[in-house]
């Protein structure tokens, strides 16, 4: 489940208040670079929320992805965000190198091609799987987050008490995801927008197989 905006989910002060909490830990970074992940939740536990960042090896913010969705969504279908794992050529140890790629940087330049950087904030007892060349292999799960890279065009599924949730990638920002198998207990899950079903954070009803 892919999610929104985090300025769509808390204030300033809020999102301040809920990064003092937040669960840090490493993703994966092309040579020359570094990737670190921030899990948190509202301060009132509303909504739970991942931000990924990448920067070069000065700290220079190169590239960054985000999002939320209600933590009843999130403890049902997970919540997924990728960013770019390569970057526009540049000299990665240049202290200019982060600012020269947040002025290159485009969705449909960097987001759709090449190799992506997924992290995904997985269920309780939830399995994750990434699918590229036709291939699917385990995701393992630490803490509840997976994180690793997908080869374009390729997907993660998220499969928790029989039912799975699948990004595909590439996507546009938003992508509801594909949802398979027999809804659980939980099933019924309402999108950000409240749509009912098991929806994307923009409130579009899933498309079920």
């Amino acid at each position: 489940n892919t999610g929104g905006p985090i300025m769509d989910w808390m204030s300033p002060s809020e999102f301040t208040q809920a990064l003092s909490d937040a669960h840090s830990f490493t993703v994966p970074a092309a040579d020359g670079w570094m990737g670190r992940g921030l899990a948190f939740q509202r301060p009132d536990g509303s909504a739970l929320c991942l931000l990924t960042m990448g920067t070069d090896r000065a700290d220079h913010l190169a590239t960054a992805s985000a999002g939320c969705s209600s933590a009843a969504q999130v403890e049902q279908q997970g919540l997924v965000v990728t960013m770019p794992f390569g970057v526009p050529a540049c000299d990665a140890q240049s202290a200019q190198c982060g600012a020269q790629q947040g002025a290159d940087w485009t969705w449909n330049e960097e987001l759709n091609t090449g190799e992506r950087v997924f992290v995904a904030l997985v269920p309780a007892g939830a399995t994750v799987a990434v699918t590229q060349g036709g291939v699917t292999t385990p995701v393992s799960v630490s803490d509840d987050v997976a994180t690793g890279t997908v080869q374009l065009p390729g997907s993660l599924t998220i499969t928790n008490g029989g039912q799975s949730y699948t990004d595909s990638f590439p996507g546009a920002p938003g992508t509801t995801p594909t949802v398979s198998g027999t809804p659980g207990a939980a099933g019924g899950a309402t999108g950000a927008s409240g749509a009912s079903g098991a929806t994307g954070a923009t409130g579009a009803t899933g498309a079920t197989s």
